[in-house]
């Protein structure tokens, strides 16, 4: 691959969190290897770099991607993180979308220093852009959509969520990064502007997301709005809602 690609990026096949993950390039003396955190070094031959990485890796199976342009702000790297999960009728939906922007030049994870934004506010500000064909947030939802829908027919088993990464590169082009069956969902929000109140806490849309889509599997609907005390009348019995 880099004899393809002059950087490409080696990723656990099962890591979580951005840990693991080197960024390959092949020089003009060589091959340089980096990692979050700023971990710099230099092999004269791919044979040097391949024992580095044999002693890393200790046999854990590994992906290698390529390595894109991707848009971003000062060389830190920008991608999207969209939560693709079943609703209430059992079909593939969009719960949300934000954009983030890596501490470093490797990842983007927020666990790994990275910051949050607005999908809208990281096209707008993040770059450069090589043509002006520049995607939309709503093309961004649409994609991962498209990808969790084809994902849950090509794969067995039975999926609820997925968190799809998504990255722009300078030419307007969508890739994708990563599919997580089991995402994780930070407590860390987009920062609220100067001026504006926190809004009043409320049940987080990803949790109310699945209760939704566990009450479908169970073959009992969740109502929309739901009162507490009211008589129901199923199958013939009646429930009181506690």
């Amino acid at each position: 691959m880099l004899s393809t690609y002059r950087t490409i990026y080696a990723k656990p096949a099962n890591g979580s969190m951005g840990k693991g993950i080197f960024r390959l390039r092949r020089t003009q003396v060589g091959y340089s290897l980096a990692r979050p955190g700023g971990m710099n070094q230099s092999f004269s031959s791919l044979q040097g770099l391949h024992h580095f990485l044999s002693k890393r890796t200790k046999g854990k199976p590994y992906l290698l991607q390529q390595g894109l342009p991707l848009i971003g702000i000062s060389g830190r790297p920008t991608d999207f993180r969209v939560l693709v999960q079943k609703n209430r009728a059992g079909e593939w939906s969009v719960t949300s979308m934000v954009a983030r922007l890596g501490q470093n030049r490797i990842v983007s994870n927020i666990s790994r220093g990275g910051s949050m934004l607005t999908p809208l506010h990281a096209l707008r500000v993040c770059g450069p852009w090589a043509t002006s064909n520049k995607p939309s947030p709503q093309l961004l939802r649409d994609v991962a959509l498209k990808l969790s829908i084809l994902l849950e027919e090509a794969l067995p088993g039975h999926y609820a969520e997925f968190g799809v990464d998504l990255g722009v590169d300078v030419r307007g082009h969508v890739w994708l990064l990563e599919v997580n069956s089991k995402p994780s969902k930070t407590a860390n929000t987009i920062p609220l502007p100067d001026g504006m109140e926190e809004p009043p806490r409320r049940a987080r849309p990803s949790v109310v997301r699945m209760l939704e889509y566990a009450s479908y599997v169970s073959g009992f609907p969740r109502a929309s709005k739901a009162k507490s005390g009211i008589k129901r009348k199923t199958t013939g019995k009646n429930y009181r809602r506690r």
